[in-house]
């Protein structure tokens, strides 16, 4: 489902997709910082937790799922160009989520 809203929100800004490199290259920096301090704060948070409650916890703050956010913003009628943002982070996330995880399981 999340793959469907990412192709639908990218169809709906091809101009920008196409012609906004400055733009598109901020806003992913913009969804790496974000998506970074995430897992840290989650990393930081849990710091007297066991190990597997604290995988958890830097794993569920540091997710959040902003392709649904770029569906959400569709449907209540923002412009479609506010969307990008959503869905670059939703990729982002979807990335790192899981190469976090294949690290943790292979540093237990």
């Amino acid at each position: 489902m999340v793959i469907l809203v990412i192709y639908i929100v990218a169809a709906a800004n091809t101009s920008l997709v196409r012609d906004g490199g400055a733009v598109l290259l901020l806003v992913l920096m913009g969804a790496v910082i974000l998506n970074v301090t995430g897992y840290v704060s989650g990393w930081l948070v849990s710091w007297t937790f066991s190990r597997p409650k604290r995988i958890a916890a830097t794993l569920s703050i540091g997710m959040r799922d902003f392709a649904v956010a770029a569906a959400l913003l569709v449907g209540a009628g923002f412009p479609t160009v506010a969307t990008p943002p959503a869905v670059v982070f939703g990729i982002d996330e979807m990335t790192t989520s899981a190469g976090l995880t294949k690290w943790f399981s292979q540093s237990s």
